[in-house]
């Protein structure tokens, strides 16, 4: 019975079997899977904490509304663009290219908020970069996939790929939330101090007015001359 257990393959070396023969077999598509996830992952996170960081910065529906157009504009402009690099100079250099692009923006991104000195004019043009990055991006990431595996696996490797992208587009979300909420918002320091407003303003305080007093000096009704003519009467 020893020797049964010992025969029986384990689950990791089932796995292997069974996946052998598809694509995540290919250490080549296992390598495009996983940074696929992790870069889907990195791309919703960025789009949760930069709404914040403008929102809880002084920024209103203006400004954020500007840094996504910043954002969305270039991205999908240069889509088509990412498609003609990627036939005429591979998808995996427009791939390395572009996501190395983006990492370096990230990175000063990360730099600029730590020290405060964020504003419009440095974040318009880190959040057109970053989607021209993402744009150029996209299209190389769906042609590379024929490029590496067998034509009876694509079928197989597309499902895998776009299955792992959802599964990031739930992860990014929920991870950017726990960051922000746990290492909190970074732009709350940049809030100027509110000056006193001059109603606010202490100064010296007016002296009370006197209490009126009711008049003391009128004449009663029965002192008025007539007043004897009415009790007659």
């Amino acid at each position: 019975m020893a020797d049964g257990a010992a025969r029986r393959p384990g689950i990791l070396a089932r796995l292997r079997a069974a996946t052998a023969g598809g694509p995540l077999g290919n250490l080549s598509f296992q390598l495009l899977s996983m940074g696929q996830l992790a870069s889907t992952i990195g791309d919703l996170c960025y789009a949760v904490a930069l709404p914040w960081f403008v929102l809880s910065g002084h920024g209103g529906p203006i400004e954020l509304g500007t840094i996504l157009a910043c954002y969305g504009v270039p991205r999908t402009v240069l889509i088509p663009v990412g498609g003609v690099l990627a036939d005429r100079i591979g998808p995996r250099q427009v791939m390395l290219i572009a996501d190395a692009g983006r990492c370096v923006l990230a990175t000063a991104l990360v730099v600029v908020v730590t020290r405060h000195t964020a504003s419009l004019a440095v974040l318009a043009p880190v959040a057109a970069l970053i989607g021209a990055g993402e744009g150029l991006f996209l299209p190389a990431s769906f042609t590379i996939i024929p490029s590496i595996v067998e034509p009876e696996q694509l079928q197989v490797a597309n499902s895998i790929s776009t299955a792992l992208t959802q599964v990031g587009s739930l992860l990014g979300p929920v991870l950017g939330g726990l960051l922000v909420a746990t290492a909190g918002p970074a732009p709350a320091a940049l809030r100027p101090p509110t000056p006193p407003s001059r109603t606010t303003r202490p100064g010296p305080s007016p002296p009370p007015r006197p209490a009126r007093r009711a008049p003391t000096d009128l004449p009663r009704p029965h002192d008025h001359p007539r007043s004897g003519i009415l009790q007659r009467w």
